[in-house]
């Protein structure tokens, strides 16, 4: 296959400017061959500041940055698709509506989450054979055994559930096969539910549009013990062994997941990869900025709560418990769910 010219983006706002601008550090300084000059970041509002952090970034690798008014272009989708804000934004919908951000002359891009670090190349994926696909994702393994298992069911009648931090665009196909009026005619029926981009996607687009990405790019279980993580990448067979090695050892981009406890930019992060987050913040604008407490995120019985499940991830010779609890937690979730203890699965795959 020949290679296509790849561009690769973020999306921020002001409050993960500090992220992205890491992240991008990592990004150059293992793809010293990415041909582009231009870099795009989907801006919505980013302060004046953190933009001079940004572009500073960018010209030291002799690279500009092209910002895109993404907020102002879905503010106008908004009301022409009666769009819902989702947690009080619409940033979250800019891979849903990428066709409509994007400039015609982009037809192959990366889109990077921006709580990452990009830590090895991505050449590639200026060759991966997308088969005629127009996105290109990590399997979700546990919403795929959630199908699997019939504990949720999407729109679309897919077996897979695709993550959407990491995605592989092909933008001339995803217009010819019309994503946008598919992911349209999904919020015209369901315009009553607040759809994240990632399940909007999930639930608009047929399953032959999708192709499986390596699990390397979009590596997330570095949060818990090794035979934790090989085990819950495993489950459901959505990865091959070698998928699941190669994205343990030799990861592409290092996704920190929501949990604080996953976060290095959190005082008590406990995740195995943090190191990578740090020695591109210690080169970056940042550097001298602390570390934020997570105590002032969470309800002080959560904490307690996570801190003692987390106990038994990180290790394995507890692993046992672990596994016990889970079960019960299986059995028990649903009279629980009846009582409201524990929050309900999502219908049909809505968020």
């Amino acid at each position: 296959m020949n290679s296509k010219l790849l561009f690769a983006c973020f999306a921020t706002s002001d409050i993960y400017a500090r992220e992205t601008g890491i992240s991008m550090i990592g990004f150059f300084e293992n793809n010293p061959d990415y041909s582009p000059d231009e870099f795009f970041i989907l801006d919505y509002d980013i302060l004046p500041e953190n933009k001079e952090n940004l572009n500073s970034i960018a010209a030291q690798y002799s690279k500009r940055i092209t910002y895109l008014p993404a907020k102002d272009i879905l503010e106008k989708i908004q009301l022409k698709l009666n769009l819902k804000d989702f947690r009080g934004s619409l940033a979250t919908y800019s891979r849903a509506f990428i066709d409509k951000i994007m400039p015609d002359y982009v037809e192959r891009l990366l889109y990077i989450d921006s709580d990452t670090v990009v830590v090895s190349s991505i050449s590639e994926l200026k060759y991966f054979d997308m088969k005629d696909k127009c996105i290109t994702a990590c399997v979700s393994e546990k919403a795929s055994n959630a199908i699997k298992n019939g504990q949720l069911a999407l729109y679309s009648h897919n077996s897979r559930y695709y993550g959407c931090g990491i995605v592989l665009f092909d933008l001339i196909k995803w217009k010819e096969y019309d994503c946008f009026s598919k992911i349209a005619k999904m919020l015209e029926t369901k315009k009553h539910y607040p759809c994240a981009d990632q399940t909007l996607i999930n639930n608009s687009l047929p399953e032959n549009y999708f192709c499986k990405l390596p699990r390397k790019y979009n590596y997330i279980t570095h949060l818990y013990s090794i035979p934790l993580e090989q085990k819950m990448l495993n489950e459901g067979g959505w990865n091959t062994q070698d998928e699941i090695e190669e994205a343990i050892k030799k990861p592409v981009i290092i996704h920190y997941p929501g949990n604080n406890k996953g976060r290095p930019w959190f005082v008590n992060c406990t995740s195995r990869r943090k190191e990578e987050y740090f020695r591109y913040k210690s080169i970056s604008p940042w550097k001298n900025d602390p570390l934020s407490d997570s105590k002032t995120f969470s309800k002080s019985f959560q904490i307690r709560f996570g801190a003692f499940i987390h106990s038994l991830e990180v290790k394995s010779n507890w692993f046992w418990l672990l596994q016990v609890i889970n079960t019960l937690r299986f059995y028990l979730g649903p009279f629980f769910r009846r009582i409201e203890l524990l929050p309900s699965l999502p219908p049909e795959g809505i968020e």
